[in-house]
């Protein structure tokens, strides 16, 4: 199914594939995380969650600390190429997260909220919970999408229809 509109993808339907591909690769990248982070990649995601703590202490931007975040849960996934492909669509994934750090954003509580969710995602990855550490990512990219307006199906339903011939 193609949302495609003149020719081009409207811009909400442009977000609603950014945070689709996301919850793909980011909920993968998290379960494995869990499975394979070394010290190394505990101390680079507890790094941009303590950078994302200290914008919101000062209001500042942290969305590229967020980024980091982000990177640095595919580079734990230990496959260099999830790593690499977060990093190739970077920009893509960076954009649906600069409302939530925007001023606006901050001080309406999304990034607060974020937050929240990113230190739920670190402590099972830390604690080695592949189960956990999926869940925590999905819902929070949920949540995500769902404070910026943007409906997400879950992955389980999306998956589960497909697997039982329905798509």
């Amino acid at each position: 199914m193609s949302r495609m509109h003149g020719g081009t993808a409207s811009a909400a339907a442009r977000i609603e594939d950014v945070f689709e591909l996301r919850l793909i690769v980011e909920v993968a990248a998290a379960e494995r995380a869990a499975l394979r982070r070394g010290d190394d990649d505990l101390r680079a995601i507890g790094a941009a969650l303590a950078t994302m703590d200290a914008a919101l202490a000062g209001a500042g931007d942290g969305a590229m600390a967020d980024d980091a975040f982000h990177c640095a849960i595919a580079a734990a996934s230990g496959n260099p190429l999830i790593g690499r492909f977060v990093e190739f669509v970077g920009q893509e994934f960076s954009v649906s997260r600069q409302p939530t750090w925007s001023p606006g954003g901050v001080g309406a509580g999304l990034a607060q909220a974020s937050q929240d969710e990113h230190r739920a995602l670190f402590r099972a990855i830390e604690a080695g919970d592949p189960c956990a550490a999926r869940a925590a990512a999905e819902r929070h990219l949920a949540a995500v999408a769902g404070r910026l307006g943007v409906d997400l199906p879950s992955l389980g339903g999306a998956f589960s229809r497909q697997e039982a011939g329905d798509g």
